[in-house]
């Protein structure tokens, strides 16, 4: 048992890595095109993953105001909005709706 806890910790850590490095990419890449939507929805996402509500929701409202009509974005919004909630998590940046 004392090996699955920490084969268990060990794949925590390393995912937190991953998603860790791959947060610093992205970002590298929107200094580079800071008007792609791809890039900040896969932030959004990644930082999703990382459960830091705040940062993917902020991701994600920039993606919403590149492509105000994309209803993949309306549904990421959306879809965030009700994870976070089930953790308690409630937004209220201008223009959330």
């Amino acid at each position: 048992m004392a090996r699955r806890t920490l084969w268990s910790a060990i794949t925590s850590k390393v995912q937190a890595l991953s998603c860790g490095l791959a947060i610093f990419l992205v970002k590298r890449k929107l200094r580079r095109r800071p008007a792609d939507l791809r890039l900040w929805i896969t932030l959004g996402r990644l930082y999703e993953v990382n459960e830091c509500w705040d940062q993917a929701m902020a991701c994600l409202y920039r993606a919403s105001q590149l492509a105000p009509h994309n209803e993949l974005v309306k549904d990421l919004i959306s879809h965030l909005e009700k994870k976070a909630a089930a953790q308690g998590k409630t937004f209220s940046q201008p223009g959330h709706s």
